[in-house]
């Protein structure tokens, strides 16, 4: 029921894009995010320095999924192709703020994971 900013990220390495990353965050606790994301490429430092807000935790799940039309022309591969898919939703220290949905290109990124 929150008003939610959403923000798109491509990221790219060697002019090849490999992530597409959309953020939904909630509005009220980071008015006017659009004057400080210009030029950065992590959402997280920029919660932390401009808004005063501690990450706490997250929960996070991974599924294969497969790139439709949309996802295959934003990351140049054939509709079709096997990505991996990351979901997330973000605690920090004013409650629930953000959650995410990136959609990867295994061939151009790994994924590991370290488990104590």
């Amino acid at each position: 029921g929150e008003i939610v900013y959403r923000l798109r990220w491509l990221h790219t390495v060697n002019d090849s894009p490999y992530l597409y990353l959309v953020n939904y965050l909630r509005k009220d606790l980071a008015p006017d995010i659009s004057a400080h994301i210009s030029g950065i490429s992590s959402l997280y430092p920029v919660l932390m320095k401009e808004y005063n807000l501690k990450f706490e935790h997250a929960k996070e799940s991974v599924e294969p999924v497969i790139a439709d039309f949309i996802l295959g022309k934003l990351l140049e591969i054939p509709a079709g192709t096997p990505l991996i898919k990351l979901f997330r939703a973000a605690v920090f220290s004013k409650g629930p703020a953000e959650c995410s949905e990136s959609y990867i290109r295994s061939d151009l990124m790994e994924i590991s994971f370290r488990i104590e």
